[in-house]
């Protein structure tokens, strides 16, 4: 799967609301907590990136891929179950 690499973390939570009924959760400090009850409760933090480290791509790519990765990991349905 290619990872966008123009995706904001306002955006990226803004989708997982959309998509897969996440909710926010908490903030403490630059890190927002989401959470959904669909499929049996599932949490993910997202940092709030920086806009002077928005062009950053290798450590943008290596933050989407984990996230991608616990999304599709998460227990009892696995979220490319409900794509």
């Amino acid at each position: 799967m290619k990872l966008p690499r123009d995706l904001s973390s306002a955006e990226l939570e803004k989708s997982l609301r959309r998509t897969l009924g996440y909710e926010f959760t908490r903030q403490v400090g630059s890190h927002r907590r989401v959470t959904t009850p669909v499929g049996g409760q599932h949490h993910l933090t997202i940092p709030q990136i920086p806009f002077a480290l928005e062009p950053c791509v290798p450590f943008l790519v290596k933050l989407w891929n984990t996230i991608t990765y616990r999304l599709m990991n998460c227990s009892p349905n696995s979220a490319s179950a409900r794509f």
